[in-house]
């Protein structure tokens, strides 16, 4: 009786591959991603500490102070923006990445769903074969006895 071998096993075994690949670059993008959310939200906290402490805590606030706190307030409304690009890539990325993922995964499986059509189909050749030879059998018993 032959073996059973999967004509497009290679295939299979490379999809299985890129798909492992595809599930780890996706969960270090969403990683990066998330890295970037808390980010963009640690500038947010500093900038609204920075209004709050600057406005809250004097009763008389110096035109030095007041131009200190722009540069540094306008600094960080900079970084914002270049942390918003910043994050706005790393989504499109995640996005990008998913993308691929879904389509790795699909073809997947519909690799394994032809292995287990080509299965059954070795398998009820191989049942047909084994009732003709068990038929041969009985057929050459009846006519030697």
């Amino acid at each position: 009786m032959k073996k059973f071998i999967f004509s497009m096993q290679s295939l299979l075994k490379i999809k299985l591959s890129l798909e492992k690949q595809l599930k780890n670059k996706y969960s270090e993008a969403v990683q990066f991603y998330n890295i970037c959310l808390e980010e963009e939200k640690v500038l947010e906290t500093l900038k609204n500490d920075l209004r709050n402490n600057m406005y809250g805590n004097k009763s008389e606030i110096l035109p030095s102070d007041i131009e200190a706190f722009s540069r540094y307030y306008k600094s960080i409304e900079e970084k914002q923006i270049t942390q918003k690009i910043k994050t706005e890539n790393a989504y499109n990325e995640v996005e990008i990445v998913r993308k691929e993922l879904t389509e790795v995964t699909a073809e997947k499986k519909m690799l394994e769903k032809m292995k287990a059509k080509q299965y059954e189909k070795y398998l009820y050749d191989t049942t047909k074969e084994n009732e003709k030879e068990m038929d041969d059998i009985l057929s050459f018993k009846t006519t030697t006895v």
